[in-house]
C-alpha cells in the first residue's frame, strides 16, 4: 500500500524523511531556498510546500491530499496553539508529533473528543523522548504486574544526549525553555516541585555511553505515565556533555529569573548567541544518545531498559518513524494518545514499534535486573551479619548507606565503591572554583562529597524522590552494639 504524507520538520531532522523516501510526502520548512534544496536532495518523491502554520486555512489546504502529518517544528514550550493538530482532525489526516513539552501535551489531549468524532487516530510526544521511552516503561510496568507478585512502586526516566545531538538551535531552545518550567514530579501519589536542573544522579548508561550525571526535567511523560501506568513514584532526568554544559545549565538555572527563561523571544537571543559555540563544541562531543528506564516493586524485583545509537538525529528519525507506521498499520484507535497508551500504541504493537525504533543503535536491552549491590556489615555478640540489597546505582547505594547509617552511633568503617564518581565530583567543584584545571593546586578530599543529607523532608523535598526509605530494615541489630561496618560493591555486566 502506498501512503502519502506531510512532515512539518526543521530541518535537522532530515534523516526521517530519508527514512521513509518510498513514500511521496511534503516537506514544510520556513525558508524556501532551503526548502527547494531539500526537495532536489530528497528526490522525486518529494516536494515543497510553503504553509503559516499559525493559519488553520493554510494548513488545511496543504493537508487536503495527505493520509498522516508528522509535526516535527518545535520547540513546544510556550506555544499557545495545537494548530497543526487542528488542521488534521478537520481534514481527516492522521497525527504524530514529537512534543517534549507537558503543557503542549495536555493541550494536545484535549482535543481528543474532537478527533475521536472525526475518526481521526493521533499521538502526541511520539519521539524518541518522549515517545520510544514512554513504550519502554509501559513494558516494563506490563511485564511485571505480570511477572511480580509486587506493584510498581518507582519508575525513573534517565536520558542523555551529546552535545545538541545533532539538531542544533532546535534543542538548545527547547532545553533554555525548559529551564524556565517548575519540574513535576510524584511521590507516593502526591504531586511535588522541584527546582530544574537539581538533584543531580550520576546513572549507568552501559555499553557506549558509560555513567553520566543527569538532572531533573519537567517532561510529559512523567505525569503521563504517572497517571496511564499508575506508578506512584515517578521522575525524569536528563544530561549533556561535555559537563561543562551541564554546569552551564545549572548556572542559567541560578542566575536567570523563570520568567527570562519562559520568553520565547529572550530565548531565541540566548540561541543566536550560544549557536556558534555550540555547534563547533558538537564536531568534537558528536551526537550520542541514551535512554535508561528504571521500574521497582514493592516486593523488591527491579528492571530496567536501555536504549543507546551513535546518533541522535538517526534514532529520532527511526523512532518517529516508527511510530507514524504503527499508526499507518491501524494501531492507533481515533483519539489523542499518549504512546503508553494502549488506544495509542496497542500492546501487540509496542514490540514490532521498539523494533523498528531500535535499529541501528549500539545497545538496547528491556526487563534487565540491575546487577548492582550493597552489603552492610555489623558487628554483634554473634558475629557478623550480611545483609544484602539489589538493583541500585552506586552513588544511590553509598545515599542509603549514609541513610541507614544514621540510625547508629558510631560508623567503624567505610569500604566506598562510589569513591571514584565522589573524586571525580570534588574535581569538577574544586575547577568550577577555580576556572581551569591547574596543576600547582591540590585536589581535594573525595570525602568533600560525603556531605550531611538533611533528613527533614520538609525542608528537602528532593529526599523523596532520591532518598526513600530502605526497604530492607535492620532485623539483626542487638541492643548496646552501636557499631556499624559499611561495604559498598557494585558489577557492571556490561549494563
Amino acid at each position: 500500500m502506498s501512503y502519502g504524507a506531510l512532515f512539518l520538520l526543521p530541518l535537522a531532522t532530515g534523516d526521517l524523511k530519508a527514512r521513509l523516501l518510498d513514500w511521496p510526502f511534503s516537506s514544510v520548512v520556513t525558508d524556501r531556498e532551503k526548502g527547494t534544496a531539500m526537495v532536489a536532495k530528497l528526490g522525486k518523491n518529494s516536494d515543497f510546500v510553503e504553509v503559516n502554520i499559525d493559519k488553520v486555512e493554510s494548513l488545511e489546504a496543504a493537508l487536503s491530499d495527505v493520509d498522516l502529518v508528522v509535526h516535527a517544528a518545535g520547540p513546544f514550550q510556550q506555544a499557545e496553539k495545537c494548530s497543526i493538530l487542528e488542521a488534521a482532525i478537520e481534514t481527516k489526516t492522521a497525527y504524530v508529533d514529537v512534543c517534549d513539552d507537558t503543557s503542549y501535551a495536555l493541550r494536545a489531549k484535549s482535543f481528543k473528543e474532537r478527533a475521536l468524532a472525526a475518526n481521526v487516530p493521533a499521538i502526541t510526544s511520539g519521539g524518541i523522548y518522549p515517545g520510544v521511552s514512554n513504550v519502554m516503561a509501559a513494558e516494563l510496568v506490563r511485564v511485571a504486574r505480570t511477572e511480580s507478585k509486587g506493584k510498581p512502586e518507582r519508575l525513573r526516566f534517565h536520558y542523555y544526549t551529546a552535545g545538541t545531538g545533532g539538531a542544533g538551535p532546535t534543542i538548545l531552545a527547547t532545553s533554555f525553555l525548559l529551564l524556565g518550567e517548575e519540574v513535576v514530579a510524584y511521590s507516593k501519589g502526591e504531586k511535588v516541585k522541584l527546582k530544574p536542573y537539581s538533584g543531580m544522579l550520576n546513572i549507568d548508561f552501559g555499553k557506549g555511553i558509560g555513567k553520566r550525571d543527569v538532572y531533573l526535567l519537567n517532561l510529559p511523560e512523567v505525569q503521563s505515565a504517572y497517571e496511564v501506568l499508575g506508578v506512584p513514584t515517578v521522575s525524569a532526568r536528563f544530561g549533556t556533555a561535555p559537563f561543562f554544559w551541564n554546569w552551564g545549565m545549572e548556572a542559567m538555572t541560578n542566575l536567570l529569573p523563570p520568567e527570562y527563561l519562559r520568553d520565547r523571544s529572550k530565548v531565541q537571543q540566548l540561541v543566536q548567541l550560544f549557536d556558534p559555540v555550540v555547534r563547533a563544541v558538537d564536531r568534537i562531543a558528536g551526537e550520542r544518545v541514551s535512554m535508561r528506564v528504571d521500574l521497582e516493586c514493592t516486593d523488591g524485583r527491579n528492571t530496567l531498559g536501555i536504549f543507546s545509537h551513535r546518533r541522535l538525529s538517526v534514532s529520532v528519525g527511526n523512532a518517529t518513524a516508527a511510530f507514524v507506521l504503527a499508526v499507518l498499520e491501524g494501531s492507533t484507535q481515533p483519539g489523542v494518545w499518549f504512546p503508553e497508551e494502549p488506544e495509542g500504541i496497542a500492546i501487540e504493537a509496542r514490540e514490532v514499534l521498539l523494533q523498528r525504533a531500535a535499529e541501528g543503535t549500539i545497545n538496547f536491552i528491556m526487563n534487565k535486573k540491575p546487577t548492582a549491590s550493597i552489603s552492610y556489615r555489623f558487628c554483634s555478640g554473634m558475629g557478623e551479619t550480611i545483609l544484602l540489597g539489589c538493583g541500585r546505582n552506586e552513588v544511590e547505594n553509598l545515599l542509603y548507606a549514609k541513610q541507614d547509617a544514621s540510625k547508629f552511633t558510631k560508623i567503624m568503617e567505610w569500604y566506598d565503591s562510589a569513591g571514584k564518581e565522589s573524586f571525580q565530583q570534588a574535581k569538577k567543584r574544586f575547577w568550577a572554583k577555580n576556572r581551569l584545571p591547574c596543576k600547582l593546586f591540590p585536589l581535594p578530599s573525595p570525602d568533600m562529597y560525603k556531605d550531611q543529607i538533611n533528613w527533614n523532608a520538609e525542608l528537602d523535598p528532593q529526599l523523596f524522590l532520591d532518598l526513600e526509605e530502605a526497604r530492607r530494615k535492620v532485623q539483626d541489630h542487638k541492643e548496646g552494639n552501636d557499631c556499624i561496618s559499611l561495604a559498598d560493591k557494585s558489577q557492571q555486566d556490561g549494563m
